[in-house]
């Protein structure tokens, strides 16, 4: 499948409403296999789901696989991640287990068969650098592949500079968004600023006002994070896809 156009498409590919998406990974810790982590990654793949996974950019400039900035909850080390260079962040074990905290393209080259969701995990003011390294590897990437983001001055920036890379907007009530991106919202909003794609949002939010219209307007949305039957039932009335955690994968169809 094609990972990027010239421009922004008038047509989304398939997959992006067809392939459940598991967070983090198809992980169980209890299994050794930790969120994130290039197992958690492999059981995707090898599960015929596709992966959402978040991105963050080391000390050295390389874009990494970690959801928070803190280290201590994943690997036991108290360090923020944009502190440690690549080569000390690649040898920190996950959650107790022996699995390693992965680079983005150690976690692509597991994942060419199946769709991935980078979320940039930017919380900042400013964008450029993270978003840079994601979209370097992203171009280049064989397989189907989108980003997204809670700061929609990250989706801006891959709209202005890598249009040809699907991109989502990621959300929930504004009141739960870090302060950074809260202001980013009320600054720019959400649908002008970075021209989404299609929508990322909260399973327990899908009325908001923006969803309903996103959907009206004929863009795809998907419900995170999805992990009971009751979460089920309200994606499928309300959205178009799942990002999904805890639930067989056999269960979704």
């Amino acid at each position: 499948m094609a990972t990027a156009w010239g421009g922004d498409p008038t047509e989304m590919p398939q997959w992006l409403v067809e392939v459940p998406l598991a967070h983090r990974g198809l992980h169980h810790l209890a299994e050794g296999v930790p969120e994130n982590s290039l197992a958690a990654f492999r059981a995707a793949a090898s599960a015929g789901v596709g992966a959402e996974l978040d991105a963050r950019l080391s000390a050295d400039g390389v874009a990494v696989v970690a959801h928070d900035m803190d280290l201590t909850a994943a690997t036991g080390q108290h360090l923020k991640l944009s502190g440690v260079r690549v080569a000390t962040l690649i040898r920190m074990e996950l959650f107790g287990t022996t699995e390693r905290l992965p680079t983005l393209e150690q976690a692509l080259g597991v994942l060419v068969d199946v769709p991935v969701m980078v979320e940039v995990k930017n919380e900042g003011a400013r964008s450029g650098p993270l978003e840079q390294a994601v979209a370097d590897l992203l171009v280049r990437h064989p397989g189907p592949v989108t980003v997204a983001s809670f700061n929609p001055r990250s989706v801006a920036w891959f709209a202005n500079n890598a249009p040809g890379v699907l991109r989502g907007q990621t959300g929930t009530t504004d009141a739960a968004l870090p302060r950074v991106v809260r202001g980013a919202v009320r600054r720019f909003g959400l649908a002008d600023h970075g021209r989404p794609h299609y929508w990322s949002w909260n399973v327990d939010h899908l009325d908001d006002e923006r969803i309903v219209a996103a959907r009206q307007a004929g863009q795809p949305v998907y419900a995170w994070t999805v992990r009971t039957a009751a979460d089920l039932a309200r994606a499928r009335a309300g959205a178009d896809n799942i990002i999904f955690e805890v639930l067989n994968p056999a269960d979704l169809a």
